[in-house]
């Protein structure tokens, strides 16, 4: 009974010493995607960004592009679409997080160079090379294995018995 009780307080005591880890961090809304001073191609794109300090379900979030607002996230989610349509250059893009007061808490900012990016196809196709890098692994294998086998025919034969080799 000694020992459940002992247990018991030691759980008490962990319990009583752990604290919401929300309110451990300071709250801050970061860019995640695209990165700062990276190209970013013109039409519509994915802005990721990492909350902490929040619930993200507790705090809105809006993102603007050269200061115009471009969208508002009330989801709880970490991702914005954006639509970037104008001339290529820089752009500044901030996302903004409020509290549900509709306080501003926290922001962050990054510049990207907005311009129109080609579709590039693969050099190779991987699928094919996989299968003819298995091919040429199978034919390696065989050849050491054909190798060895041969070796340890010649090793228990007279050299005398190779053919083609003089008879004496």
């Amino acid at each position: 009974m000694k020992r459940i009780k002992i247990v018991m307080l030691a759980c008490l005591v962990l319990l009583s010493a752990t604290t919401n880890v929300w309110a451990q961090t300071e709250s801050g809304i970061k860019i995640v995607k695209p990165g700062d001073r990276r190209n970013m191609g013109l039409g519509k794109n994915t802005i990721i960004v990492e909350i902490t300090g929040v619930d993200p379900r507790d705090v809105t979030w809006q993102v603007l592009v050269d200061s115009e607002l471009i969208t508002t996230v009330t989801n709880g989610g970490t991702t914005a679409d954006i639509d970037l349509t104008r001339p290529t250059g820089p752009r500044r893009i901030r996302v903004v997080m409020f509290d549900k007061q509709n306080r501003e808490i926290a922001s962050n900012e990054i510049l990207v160079i907005a311009a129109p990016i080609q579709p590039q196809e693969p050099i190779f196709n991987r699928e094919v090379m996989a299968q003819a890098m298995g091919v040429f692994v199978v034919i390696v294998v065989g050849l050491l294995i054909g190798a060895f086998v041969v070796s340890r025919r010649v090793r228990n034969q007279p050299i005398h018995s190779i053919p083609g080799a003089p008879k004496q």
